[in-house]
């Protein structure tokens, strides 16, 4: 498997480092103002690249297991006056929400309050295969979970696909393959 690589740019970085004896390593990572991390991929790779962007980007714990904050920033699309929102994007998922937080110790990620999301999936609303990859909306009011493997969207929950429509409270959704965040993903297994 080939090692991951990622670009990162923002208006101003600061990183803390530890020093112990004759080592130094980095504890925390903090970026602020036009924050963009993006993965660079290979040449001839099948993949959409991973990237969020916001307006704060902290990484604390570097030196053992990070938990991620990125905070919001003008998301594509939005017009002027928009909400600020922060958006990750990649493998089939692009997502604005708010505040998104990710702790890879617990392999957990999630957002509280409202958000939206376009993920292209293989199946309809009812399970059924489709022949080709077409894209699903959601959005939900009342927060995001995700533990790898299953996506819980709370209150006012809408689906929504061409030809498909779901309206709920609450929407659990089972990914085929367990994400472990941190490692690289092959959005065709999942």
């Amino acid at each position: 498997v080939a090692q991951q690589v990622f670009q990162l740019s923002s208006d101003k970085m600061t990183l803390d480092v530890a020093i112990k004896g004759q080592s130094a390593s980095p504890t925390t990572l903090s970026c602020e103002g036009n924050v963009v991390f993006r993965e660079l991929l290979p040449p001839g790779a099948q993949q959409q690249p991973m990237e969020i962007s916001g307006t704060q980007l902290t990484v604390d714990q570097l030196d053992s297991t990070p938990f991620i904050t990125l905070k919001g920033g003008k998301a594509a699309g939005i017009a002027n006056g928009g909400p600020d929102l922060a958006q990750m994007s990649g493998r089939g998922v692009t997502m604005h929400v708010n505040t998104l937080e990710l702790d890879t110790g617990e392999n957990r990620m999630w957002s509280d309050g409202a958000g939206t999301a376009t993920l292209l999936v293989t199946r309809d609303l009812e399970g059924q295969p489709s022949t080709t990859p077409f894209s699903l909306d959601l959005s939900w009011q009342g927060g995001l979970q995700f533990d790898g493997a299953t996506m819980h969207f709370d209150r006012d929950v809408v689906a929504a696909g061409a030809d498909d429509r779901l309206q709920c409270d609450q929407l659990r959704a089972k990914l085929n393959r367990k994400i472990v965040f941190g490692e690289a993903i092959d959005q065709r297994a999942i």
